[in-house]
């Protein structure tokens, strides 16, 4: 991992320069993030169950955020896989919960902080979010699913249904590009038409359309608006 190369390279240097030892500075630089490393293994591998010699060794050459991102560079089963994933669900969890007031969309940055927390760093699999919103702009309740949006033949009509039974006001949906893009795909156009149609049909608004990666995230309201042109002109 270059950050380890970088800092056996400032042992070197000072050692050099001012003829303290590499075990004393050894100690100084790497001695808690090691540790803090290995307590990172030993969690990873208590609630997953994956093998800690397998993470250490990726970890020599590796960064843990390069490992969450794509865990299936070392050997892992799929339940494994869903494990991990549901520990960085937990995280995300975490982080909107500190404050209520994330949990109300009155901005598209509101939304897209949201939606990045909560499957932004899901990868492998595509997944599709909806949001349901009271007069408020409040989240009443997020539904998950995972398959991409060129399936999602039924989702509007299941989002619509959902969003009556729960009596929103409005709709925001997301969903993340595995791959790292931000680009809107032609399938992602579509399915935001469709759904700001049938929204309308039904008198509930659709907000937003989030897409999200593991960095970033982009609101086709904001990039797209003529796909919500109805809501403006009525």
């Amino acid at each position: 991992m270059q950050y380890n190369k970088d800092q056996a390279r400032l042992v070197d240097l000072i050692h050099k320069f001012t003829g303290i030892k590499k075990s004393i500075l050894e100690r100084m630089y790497f001695m808690q993030y090691n540790k803090d490393q290995a307590r990172l293994v030993d969690l990873i591998h208590k609630f997953t169950g994956i093998k800690k010699r397998s993470l250490t060794k990726y970890l020599k050459d590796n960064s843990v955020e390069s490992f969450l991102k794509n865990p299936t560079v070392i050997e892992i089963t799929e339940t494994q896989l869903q494990k991990l994933a549901e520990i960085r669900e937990l995280w995300g969890l975490f982080e909107n919960l500190k404050s209520e007031d994330q949990y109300i969309m009155n901005s598209s940055q509101k939304a897209m902080n949201y939606f990045k927390k909560h499957i932004g760093k899901f990868r492998g699999k595509e997944k599709v979010v909806c949001a349901f919103l009271d007069r408020n702009l409040k989240v009443i309740s997020t539904k998950t699913t995972i398959g991409t949006v060129s399936e999602s033949v039924i989702y509007p009509r299941e989002i619509i249904r959902e969003a009556i039974l729960r009596n929103a006001s409005s709709v925001i949906m997301a969903h993340n590009h595995p791959g790292g893009t931000l680009k809107a795909s032609s399938q992602d156009l579509t399915i935001t038409k469709i759904m700001a149609e049938a929204c309308r049909s039904v008198g509930i608004t659709f907000n937003d359309h989030i897409i999200v990666t593991d960095k970033s995230a982009v609101s086709l309201k904001e990039e797209r608006s003529d796909l919500f042109s109805w809501y403006k002109n009525n």
